[in-house]
């Protein structure tokens, strides 16, 4: 969620914004979903840009670990086979959201399962 005073990201469970002070009210407050996996960094970057661009604001959370800015692994050897970076977006804009990310990042994009 991206806070309507200064359009900072803020966590799925802030009252209000430590930047800025906004406080949100309960309608403000938003559900979130996990809508796919995304094996780098460079393509989750680019999936919630092409997000930001249809004006749904989108989160992405790395799966692995301390080095996942670094997109790397903990252990190269152990892998879940999913992507390495989630993506989520507000429940209300997920169908679109998937048409977006699977148009623009194609094969690259794993959808989630529900």
């Amino acid at each position: 969620m991206l806070c309507p005073g200064c359009n900072r990201e803020l966590s799925d469970f802030a009252s209000d914004c430590a930047v800025c002070g906004w406080e949100l009210s309960q309608d403000q407050k938003t559900d979130w979903v996990k809508v796919g996996l995304v094996e780098s960094q460079a393509f989750a970057e680019m999936g919630r840009e092409a997000l930001k661009q249809s004006e749904i604001p989108a989160v992405l959370i790395s799966r692995s670990g301390m080095f996942g800015a670094a997109g790397l692994t903990l252990d190269p050897l152990i892998t879940s086979g999913s992507g390495s970076f989630e993506i989520s977006v507000p429940a209300s804009q997920a169908d679109e959201a998937l048409s977006i990310l699977e148009a623009v990042l194609g094969d690259s994009f794993q959808r989630s399962n529900k």
